[in-house]
């Protein structure tokens, strides 16, 4: 969040789907912009919400506010509390969980790892709630939730009607989906998830591999070429093998990222291009050490951070607005001091120095309210 706005009514949804009238229920956020943020969780019973910008702020990690949230108007932010993990389907080769889109997704990503289940340990530690993860498609280290996700229930806020929404029907990109291009139509109950029970394949990404050379030699040798875990079939070999996983994604975070309550940011604040195969031999001329991921439509994913870290703009100061020294993906404010102006500055010129030594484009990855 990038703004100042305390003391911002709110809605709490809750499991049926009606709003409560919520006495003394706040929590704090760190803004990017500003001093810390209080969101007062109240609002009067069967208060309507026709004609209002909603909006669903879940931990508030991945939005940026032009202006006070008081200072918007028909602004109406809703806290989805919705808990619940139930089971669907249980095979010998998959589980099928019905998922609260207010549970804690980290939470979610341990209980998966304790019961043995593969597919989102490479998604350990992303803050927010799980009902925010389909929004943006979340993925981290090769993995994306689009790739675990059955279908999503949703209120449909024009209609009026609750349905279930399947994969296709979400239309999952890049950080990307339905929810996120129609923001305010629809209102996420619960998300639909198809988890493996089979091993788990390492990710590729160097953090991860060096991780595991240096913590878990002898799991290491035991991978085949395809990354895939070769050893016995046991649960608890299994468990262990997820749980390395999760592990490691959990140190290199830890170690590389800055924690929002702490030093305001909102984490990764530029998606990694998506270019043709074409540019990644122009570049790859020059620049003959760029790693790049060949994605299933053919074209080619490039780290944003190596893109920033290349062009001299790593722990650069632009302003009140720092570039993490750690990641230079993480866009912060130390002194709470900057605006919204100041982002947007900060912003564009990193834009422009990118785009002026690659050729390459930079997307900005939070949503911007107001």
């Amino acid at each position: 969040i990038t703004t100042d706005s305390q003391n911002q009514s709110a809605t709490e949804l809750t499991a049926n789907g009606t709003v409560n009238q919520v006495e003394e229920y706040e929590e704090q956020y760190e803004a990017i912009v500003g001093k810390p943020v209080k969101w007062r969780k109240r609002v009067v019973a069967n208060q309507t919400t026709t004609g209002f910008r909603i909006v669903l702020p879940a931990e508030a990690k991945n939005i940026t506010v032009k202006k006070r949230v008081g200072e918007i108007e028909e602004f109406v932010p809703i806290i989805n509390k919705i808990k619940n993990i139930a089971v669907i389907e249980d095979t010998q080769t998959h589980t099928v969980l019905d998922v609260g889109a207010g549970e804690e997704w980290d939470a979610f990503v341990q209980f998966s790892v304790e019961q043995g289940l593969t597919g989102i340990e490479a998604l350990s530690l992303i803050p927010g709630s799980v009902g925010a993860t389909p929004v943006q498609n979340v993925g981290a280290y090769g993995a994306e939730v689009s790739n675990v996700i059955d279908s999503v229930h949703v209120y449909d806020i024009e209609k009026e009607e609750y349905k279930w929404m399947s994969n296709a029907e979400c239309e999952f990109e890049y950080r990307n989906s339905v929810f996120k291009k129609n923001r305010g139509k629809y209102i996420i109950t619960k998300v639909r998830f198809i988890l493996s029970k089979e091993m788990p394949t390492m990710p590729d990404y160097p953090d991860v591999v060096e991780y595991f050379e240096e913590n878990y030699s002898s799991l290491v040798k035991a991978f085949d070429s395809e990354k895939n875990l070769a050893i016995n079939d046991s649960r608890q070999s299994l468990i262990a093998s997820i749980g390395s996983i999760r592990e490691a994604v959990i140190s290199i975070r830890e170690r590389k990222l800055l924690d929002y309550k702490e030093v305001p940011n909102c984490g990764s604040f530029f998606t990694n291009p998506v270019i043709e195969k074409s540019e990644v031999e122009r570049l790859q001329k020059e620049f003959t050490e760029m790693k790049v991921y060949e994605q299933a439509d053919g074209r080619y994913k490039v780290p944003a951070g190596w893109l920033l870290e290349k062009a001299g703009l790593k722990g650069a100061k632009l302003g009140p607005i720092e570039i993490s020294e750690k990641h230079a993906l993480i866009l912060s404010n130390p002194s709470r001091t900057a605006t919204y102006k100041d982002l947007q500055n900060a912003e564009r010129h990193i834009q422009k120095t990118v785009k002026e030594k690659f050729g390459v484009e930079l997307v900005r990855e939070p949503v911007v309210c107001g």
